[in-house]
């Protein structure tokens, strides 16, 4: 566990961690990081320790938007809500050094409103974009 620490120059210093006050759950945490290095034995410790960074959200990361894509653009107004399961993502890094995260997304549809959806498509697409 880490205290507060002390202030300095009006700037909240950070303190180092205080094992004296071990938790059940920083236990439970250091067991997990044990098991990931005994199981990834070998792999370098880059590849680790981005794994852990990211397994962990030490970083912060963008997420493009499905709002944002063509594919949105086509189905937002289909009349049959189509609801999204995001299944993970993969990271692309960015101009800027930084890492996008590109959802991974499933649906699911019957065949009969998966073929709607398809001539929905087919109309915008043969109308500029309009829904007619």
């Amino acid at each position: 566990m880490f205290d507060k620490g002390l202030m300095r120059d009006d700037v909240q210093m950070e303190a180092n961690y205080d094992y004296g006050a071990i938790s059940d759950a920083d236990k439970k945490i250091v067991t997990e990081f044990i098991k990931i290095l005994e199981e990834r034995q070998g792999v370098p410790a880059p590849l680790i320790i981005n794994e852990l960074k990211t397994k962990f959200e030490l970083e912060e990361y963008e997420y493009q938007k499905v709002e944002d894509g063509k594919w949105h653009e086509l189905t937002h107004d289909f009349s049959t809500k189509i609801q999204y399961h995001h299944q993970g993502f993969k990271q692309v890094k960015i101009d800027d050094g930084k890492v996008l995260r590109i959802p991974h997304l499933a649906f699911g549809l019957d065949l009969d409103r998966l073929n709607d959806l398809a001539a929905h498509i087919e109309n915008k697409v043969m109308n500029n974009g309009t829904k007619s």
